[in-house]
This record gives structure tokens, sequence and C-alpha cells, in this order.
């Protein structure tokens, strides 16, 4: 199953926590609110996970292909989403 989590916003009603970081990096008790998401996602029998990003996509790509998302199984592929 092909599991598409939407990273793409600019965390607006977060701010200012998401002044220097896309929402999905901001913690959440112990984990940042991308690492709670991919945890519940592997627990979905062969699924791919796909984030979509735009807003310091940068930040994004890096917590990706960090070993704390790692750890979890498959990679975690990162699409740019462009603005129009």
């Amino acid at each position: 199953m092909r599991i598409l989590v939407l990273a793409a916003g600019l965390g607006t009603r977060l701010r200012p926590l998401t002044l220097q970081m896309p929402k999905p990096l901001v913690r959440v008790v112990d984990k940042t609110i991308l690492e709670h998401q991919v945890e519940l996602a592997k627990t979905v029998p062969e699924a791919h996970l796909h984030v979509n990003a735009h807003y310091l996509s940068d930040q994004l790509a890096e917590a990706a292909a960090s070993p704390i998302l790692a750890k979890t199984g498959d990679a975690v592929s990162l699409q740019h989403a462009d603005a129009h």
C-alpha cells in the first residue's frame, strides 16, 4: 500500500514554531510529527511511504534520509511540490 504524507504546507497555525522548521519536524512529546506518522504507517503491511514537501523541503529531505526514520524499515521517499 502506498501512503502519502502531506507535508507541503506553511504551518501557519503553529507559528512561531514553524518559522524555522516545517510542521512535520515539530516535536510532539518525544518525536517529531513525521516520526509519529512513519511509525503509524509502518503498522500497515507492505507500506511504501511518500512525503510531499514544499516549505523548507531541504529540512524534510534531511529528515527523510535520517537514521531515525530509516530504522523503521523501507526508505521514505520525498517528492517536492512546486509552488503555483
